[in-house]
C-alpha cells in the first residue's frame, strides 16, 4: 500500500472521551475551546457536537444530558450528531474527566497530522507533474505547510477577458448598492466619503503619537523590580528597566519598559497630596482616578488619585544585619542621649557595633560617633565602605544608602529600627490616637524612609514643619497614625530601645478608631449600590458595626466586609488592592524643564515617587463598525493588550459606559444595563482576535490565511501595532525588518483580498514643530511603509497640545496618502471616558 493511501491518524476513543468529560464538566469547555476546535475532530458527529456545545456554553445556557438532548430533539437533526442515544452514552467512555486536557491535545494531534497528509498529497501530485518552475513550488510548499494545509487561496495567470467581466459584474453591484461608499464602511460618513470605504487589497497605516502624555519631569524615582530607586533620565540612558506596574487587579507587580524617549522641555506641573506624595509630570499625564485614568489637566484639588498603600518589594543584595543596623545610626541627624531617646541602651549597642565590625570609634561613647570621628579609625576597608555609602557629609546631605533600598526585608527593618531610635518617637496622644514619628532635616531622606515604611504596607504623611527663627531650614516630619500601620510598625519594625512606648502605641491602635488615612472616594457607594442587588441598606450597615466610617469616607475594613458578605470579586480586589486613594492638595506650576516618557508593556503603568502613573481607539471603532454594519469577519491582531482589555474596551465603547468606572468595579445599575446590552450586541459580531505577543510577519501571515480559509469573506485584519512585530530575520537591521513587514502587509492584503489596517507609531520629530499636526515623514520608519501603504492616516488632537483648546472633544483624522483617492482632513468627534469616536456634527461638538 502506497505511503499516503493509508488510513488518516484518528482518535475516535479520544473524542468520545473528550464530548463525554464535557457533558459531565461543562465548566471545562472555556479551556477545551481554546485547545481543540470542531473541524479538529474526525467524525463529523462529534465536531457537530462539539460545536453545538460550545453554542450553547457561550450563550450562558445550562449543559447536562436533559438540555443537550432536548436540544438536538427540537431542532429535528439528531442523526447529525450521531443520534440522541449515542449522545446520551457518551459520558460511559470518560476513564477519568481529570483527562479532558489530554485528550484534547491527542486529537489536536491527529487533526495536524491529517492537515499535514493532505497538503503532502497535493504537493506531490503536483511534483510529479514535474513543473519547469520548480522554485515555486518549493515557495509554495513552504507557505502550505506553515499555514497546515489551510493556507490562503493561489494564483495563476489568468486572461483578460475573463478579468473584464468580473470587473464589470463587481461594478454592476457597485452601482445598484448606490452612495459613493464602494468598499467596507468605517462607520463614518466623512471618512467614507474620501476613502469610498474600506477597499480590498489596500494596505492602510493609522497613526498617532506613541504612549500619549505619559511624560514625567527629570529626577523623578522610578522604583525598580530590585528595590532600587533610579532617577527616571538614568533609565531612559540606560534603555532598560525592569520596574513595579499596577495590574487590573489593582496589584503591584514587576513589569518592563519597551520604549524610552526624551520628550524636551515641556511645562510642568507638580502634584502634592495629603499623604505627602509629590510627583512632577506635564498637564497631559494620566493618573489613576476611581473613575479611571484622567489626564492631569481634568484634575483638580480635592479629587483623590491611586498611590501604592503597600510595595511588596526586597532586595536579595544584602549588607548584612548588624551593617544595617550601623547605618541606621549613622544616618541619623541626632545621636544618643540626644531629644529624650534611650541614650545609654543605645550608646551600647552602638559601641558593639563598632567593635564588632571593627569599625573606627571615638574616644567616647556618650554619643554616636560622627562621620568625622570616624576618621581616626583603624579599620580602612571599612570606612571605604562607610564613605562608599555617602555618611561623610552633614545631616541635611545624608541619605538612605542604595544598599538599604536592595537589602532583604530583616535588614530593612532593623534599619528603619535604629534610626527611629535616634530620630524618631512612639505615643499616644489621647485614648485610642497613637502616633509614631520622625524627624529629618532632609526632605529627601524623610521621603525616602516613607517609601521603605510602604514596602512593609505601612502608610504614613510627610509634612513640612517651620524652622527655627525666622527664615530658618524647615524641618520634616514623618507620621504613622493610621492603627493597620502603627500594629504593622510595631511587629515588623519597632524603635530600638523603646520597646514599651510601641508596645503602649500598638494597644491603643487595636482599641481605638479608624482615622481617614485609608478610606475610599464617595463613588464607593454606587459601586456597592450596584452589587447589593435586592439586599437592603440596613444589611449593609449592620455588616459594618458600629463607627464603621471615618469622617464621612468607608474604611478599607468596612469595605472588605462587605465585599466579603456579597461576595463581590470586584469589591474583593478593591478591598485587598496594593493602592489607596489618597487626595490631592495642590496642583503648581513649576515652569518649563526636561521631561522623559517610558512606555511598559501590557498595562502602561509604573510607580514614580510612590504615585502609580498611565500611558487604539479609532482602529477598534472601525474593525467593530466593519463586523456590525457589514455583517462580515474582521480579524484583529494585538500584539500589545490582552484580548480582555480589548473586548472591554469595545464594550465600554459600544455602550458608552465609563471605562474608568468597569476597571474600578464602580458601575451602578444604568450602567450595567448599557453594558450587558453592549455584550448582547457585540456577541454578534464576527471579529477574531489573537493576543499572541511578538508575533512576525510569518506568524501574522499564517493565521491570517488559516482565518481566511475558514471565513472566506475576510474583510477586514487589523494590526496593533507595526512597530511590536518581527521580521522574518530577527537578525538584520530593525529598518530592515520593517520594510520587509510593510511589503509583507501589502501582499497579505492582496493575497487574502482584504483591507489590512496597521497601526503605526509617530516618531518624536512632530514635538518639535509648532504645528503639531503629523507628516509622513513622521512616521517610524517612514520609508518602506510610505512606499508600500496605499493609504497613510494621522490622527491629531488639538486639545491633547493645548488643554485649553476650543476645539476639546474634536479629533482629525487627516490623509496624508491615498493612491487612488484624494487626500485631506476628516473631523470626528472623541468621547474619551468612552474610547470612542463619532461622526461629527458642527453644532454638536463634545465639550
Amino acid at each position: 500500500m502506497d505511503l499516503l493511501d493509508r488510513p488518516f491518524p484518528q482518535a475516535i476513543e479520544a473524542e468520545r472521551a473528550l464530548l463525554g468529560g464535557l457533558l459531565q464538566q461543562p465548566d471545562q469547555l472555556s479551556t477545551v475551546g481554546e485547545a481543540v476546535q470542531p473541524d479538529d475532530f474526525y467524525r463529523p458527529e462529534h465536531g457537530a457536537l462539539l460545536k453545538l456545545l460550545l453554542e450553547m456554553h457561550g450563550r450562558g445556557e445550562s449543559i447536562d444530558l436533559v438540555t443537550v438532548s432536548d436540544r438536538i430533539t427540537r431542532e429535528g437533526q439528531a442523526q447529525r450528531f450521531g443520534g440522541v442515544a449515542y449522545v446520551v452514552e457518551l459520558p460511559e467512555h470518560v476513564p477519568s474527566t481529570a483527562n479532558l486536557p489530554h485528550y484534547a491535545e491527542v486529537i489536536k494531534d491527529k487533526s495536524t497530522l491529517r492537515e499535514l497528509i493532505r497538503a503532502a498529497r497535493e504537493l506531490a501530485e503536483q511534483a510529479y507533474l514535474q513543473p519547469e518552475d520548480v522554485s515555486q513550488l518549493v515557495e509554495q510548499a513552504a507557505k502550505d505547510f506553515t499555514g497546515l494545509g489551510r493556507g490562503g487561496s493561489r494564483r495563476s495567470w489568468r486572461q483578460i477577458s475573463l478579468i473584464v467581466d468580473e470587473e464589470l459584474l463587481r461594478i454592476e453591484k457597485l452601482s445598484e448598492r448606490g452612495g459613493t461608499t464602494t468598499g467596507a464602511t468605517t462607520g463614518f460618513v466623512d471618512l467614507d466619503k474620501k476613502l469610498a470605504g474600506l477597499q480590498p487589497t489596500d494596505l492602510l497605516i493609522l497613526a498617532a503619537r506613541p504612549a500619549m502624555g505619559k511624560c514625567l519631569a527629570a529626577g523623578s524615582g522610578i522604583l525598580l523590580s530590585d528595590g532600587r530607586v533610579v532617577p527616571l533620565e538614568e533609565v531612559v540612558a540606560r534603555r532598560r528597566a525592569d520596574l513595579i506596574r499596577l495590574d487590573d487587579d489593582l496589584r503591584l507587580r514587576p513589569g518592563r519598559a519597551s520604549d524610552f524617549i526624551d520628550d524636551g522641555i515641556k511645562p510642568r506641573f507638580e502634584v502634592r497630596t495629603r499623604l505627602g506624595r509629590r510627583v512632577r509630570t506635564t498637564a497631559t499625564h494620566p493618573f489613576l482616578t476611581f473613575r479611571g485614568w484622567r489626564p492631569l489637566a481634568e484634575l483638580k484639588v480635592g479629587l483623590r488619585i491611586a498611590v501604592p498603600r503597600r510595595i511588596p518589594v526586597f532586595g536579595d543584595q544584602g549588607v548584612g544585619l548588624q551593617r544595617a543596623r550601623l547605618l541606621g545610626y549613622l544616618v541619623a541627624d541626632g545621636a544618643p542621649g540626644e531629644s529624650g531617646n534611650a541614650g545609654p541602651e543605645l550608646s551600647r549597642e552602638l559601641t558593639a557595633l563598632v567593635q564588632e565590625l571593627r569599625a573606627p570609634r571615638s574616644s567616647s561613647c556618650a554619643h554616636a560617633p560622627s562621620p568625622a570621628e570616624l576618621r581616626g579609625g583603624a579599620d580602612e576597608a571599612l570606612l571605604r565602605w562607610l564613605g562608599g555609602h555617602g555618611l561623610a557629609v552633614a545631616g541635611p546631605q545624608r541619605r538612605v544608602p542604595e544598599a538599604i533600598h536592595t537589602a532583604p526585608r530583616p535588614e530593612i527593618a532593623a534599619f528603619l529600627s535604629r534610626l527611629f531610635a535616634i530620630d524618631g518617637a512612639a505615643s499616644v496622644s489621647a485614648p485610642g490616637r497613637p502616633r509614631i514619628v520622625l524627624t529629618s532635616s532632609s526632605e529627601a531622606r524623610a521621603r525616602q524612609v516613607q517609601h521603605l515604611l510602604l514596602r512593609f504596607g505601612i502608610l504614613s504623611r510627610v509634612e513640612a514643619l517651620e524652622g527655627e527663627g525666622s527664615g530658618g531650614p524647615p524641618t520634616w516630619r514623618i507620621g504613622i497614625t493610621h492603627p493597620d500601620s502603627v500594629c504593622a510598625f510595631a511587629e515588623e519594625i519597632g524603635i530600638q530601645g523603646r520597646a514599651c512606648a510601641v508596645e503602649r502605641a500598638r494597644r491603643a491602635a487595636e482599641q481605638g478608631p479608624e482615622d481617614d488615612s485609608d478610606t475610599f472616594p464617595g463613588e464607593i457607594w454606587a459601586r456597592i449600590d450596584a452589587a447589593r442587588g435586592a439586599r437592603p441598606w440596613a444589611e449593609i450597615f449592620e455588616i459594618l458595626g458600629p463607627d464603621p466610617v471615618a469622617r464621612g469616607a468607608l474604611s478599607r475594613a468596612g469595605l472588605a466586609r462587605i465585599a466579603a458578605h456579597l461576595g463581590d470579586r470586584g469589591l474583593q480586589e478593591l478591598a485587598g488592592g496594593d493602592v489607596c486613594w489618597d487626595e490631592i492638595v495642590a496642583i503648581e506650576a513649576i515652569g518649563p524643564g526636561q521631561v522623559y516618557d517610558l512606555t511598559v508593556d501590557e498595562v502602561h503603568n509604573f510607580v514614580a515617587d510612590d504615585v502609580c502613573v498611565h500611558n487604539t481607539a479609532l482602529a477598534l471603532n472601525i474593525a467593530q463598525n466593519v463586523a456590525l454594519i457589514e455583517e462580515v469577519p474582521v480579524g484583529l491582531f494585538s500584539l500589545e493588550m490582552s484580548r480582555g482589555q480589548l473586548v472591554t474596551r469595545m464594550l465600554c465603547c459600544h455602550g458608552l459606559v465609563d471605562a474608568g468606572r468597569v476597571r474600578t468595579g464602580g458601575l451602578d445599575t444604568e450602567d450595567w444595563e448599557r453594558f450587558l446590552h453592549a455584550s448582547e450586541h457585540l456577541r454578534k459580531a464576527n471579529i477574531h482576535i489573537d493576543d499572541t505577543p511578538g508575533l512576525s510577519i510569518g506568524d501574522v501571515r499564517t493565521r491570517a490565511r488559516r482565518l481566511k480559509a475558514e471565513h472566506d469573506n475576510l474583510s477586514l485584519i487589523v494590526i496593533d501595532y507595526l512597530q511590536l512585530m518581527k521580521g522574518d530575520d530577527p537578525r538584520s537591521p530593525r529598518e530592515q525588518q520593517i520594510s520587509s513587514i510593510s511589503r509583507g502587509l501589502k501582499a497579505l492584503a492582496k493575497d487574502l483580498e482584504c483591507s489590512v489596517l496597521a497601526l503605526s507609531q509617530l516618531n518624536r520629530g512632530v514635538e518639535s514643530r509648532q504645528d503639531k499636526r503629523p507628516l509622513v515623514s513622521d512616521l517610524r520608519e517612514s520609508g518602506a511603509i510610505e512606499q508600500d501603504a496605499d493609504v497613510i492616516m494621522f490622527i491629531y488632537r488639538d486639545d491633547y497640545y493645548n488643554p485649553e483648546s476650543l476645539d476639546r472633544g474634536l479629533a482629525e483624522v487627516i490623509i496624508a496618502k491615498q493612491r487612488n483617492g484624494p487626500t485631506g482632513t476628516v473631523k470626528l468627534a472623541f468621547q474619551g471616558q468612552f474610547t470612542r469616536f463619532d461622526n461629527y456634527l458642527e453644532d454638536d461638538l463634545l465639550l
